[in-house]
């Protein structure tokens, strides 16, 4: 019987389950760790953030996908990989043996480490966090958001749509050290600076945050903001498991993959999704859209590797859909240089992410 341990329950290690649960593979036995019974769906968090769904609708249990895969679930977080032993320490101080284990644990978040941050914002990671974060930030009275990019831009338009729904007057503050989405090109950015205007939402980019107290935010050039609560959604963060594993990571601490999605240590550790980085494409953005098309070929090389078959490689598309949220059931859809918002995109979004979602239930 070859033990087959799965860390995480991301987009990666979700389709390898739903492979398990059309396909019953002999003389395999699957263990799926991950700290939280439910995995939260990033995709639909907008959503939810604006009243358009309910918490049920976002999550998956991964109990129950597990058990009806025959996956054997444990609720724990891996504190130590010991690979040349070939377990793991878990966070409640037991060990999980392995033949073959997978990384799909996602990112944390930058700013994080900050003990006055840490301290005095809200986080939204781990995900089975967000819908209480949620709930505390959107009906406050004073309520900001650090982080100019999707996240950070998407729960802006959708947490003032479902304030402007209830009369909430007291205007919500977005804040970005550069300028909005910096990942887009310059006229990506003006078009959502446009569709800021058209709202009450305070815009502040080219806001660099120096240090948060009980009171205020403090800006690099000196200026202060008052608040009741911080959303913090600044860029990915790595864990600090694989450098305390002692793996090669990159300098950011993120695992380093093969195009295999190998460890570049150990052939038997795999990783995928934001947790790791392909040395080939060092400076791929972390997001699910790569996850997504990461699933089948990690799935694949597993099973490969226990056949010592020639393995498949992952090489990123150049161009991919976005569709951004903008509240209201509009949104605006980027494709390469082109851009559309609207109610149609907004549809689309909502589709495909139902029907992602569902695909699992």
């Amino acid at each position: 019987m070859i033990k087959v341990v799965l860390v995480g329950g991301g987009h990666v290690h979700l389709h390898f389950i739903k492979q398990l649960s059309n396909n019953r593979l002999d003389g395999l036995e699957v263990i799926l760790i991950s700290p939280s019974l439910y995995q939260y769906y990033s995709g639909m968090f907008s959503g939810y953030a604006e009243g358009l769904y309910e918490e049920e609708d976002i999550r998956l249990d991964l109990q129950k996908l597990s058990k009806k895969a025959t996956v054997t679930f444990i609720e724990d977080a891996v504190v130590k990989i010991h690979p040349n032993e070939n377990y793991v320490t878990l966070k409640g101080e037991e060990t999980v043996n392995y033949d073959i284990i997978s990384f799909d644990i996602g990112s944390e978040t930058l700013g994080s480490e900050k003990s006055d941050i840490m301290s005095h914002a809200q986080f939204i990671k781990p995900n089975n966090r967000f819908t209480q974060t949620i709930e505390h930030v959107r009906s406050a009275s004073k309520p900001v958001i650090v982080g100019g990019g999707i996240a950070g831009i998407e729960l802006s338009f959708s947490i003032h749509a479902w304030r402007n729904n209830r009369k909430i007057q007291s205007p919500i503050t977005l804040v970005t050290a550069s300028r909005l989405l910096e990942s887009e090109d310059k006229k990506t950015s003006e078009k959502l600076f446009e569709k800021f205007k058209k709202t009450n939402i305070n815009l502040l980019t080219n806001s660099k945050v120096d240090s948060i107290n009980h009171r205020a935010i403090h800006f690099n050039n000196g200026k202060e903001l008052s608040y009741e609560k911080i959303l913090w959604l600044t860029g990915p963060k790595s864990s600090n498991l694989f450098k305390r594993s002692e793996l090669e990571t990159d300098d950011k601490g993120f695992l380093m993959v093969t195009n295999s999605l190998q460890s570049m240590d150990y052939e038997n550790i795999f990783a995928a999704g934001d947790c790791a980085t392909l040395i080939d494409y060092p400076n791929l953005p972390k997001n699910g859209v790569y996850a997504i098309k990461q699933a089948p070929i990690l799935y694949k090389n597993v099973l490969r590797y226990i056949k010592r078959e020639p393995f498949e490689y992952f090489k990123p598309q150049n161009r991919f859909l976005s569709i951004l949220s903008l509240g209201n059931r509009r949104a605006l859809l980027l494709y390469g240089g082109m851009s559309l918002s609207g109610k149609f995109p907004w549809r689309l979004k909502n589709y495909i992410d139902k029907k992602y979602i569902d695909s699992f239930k």
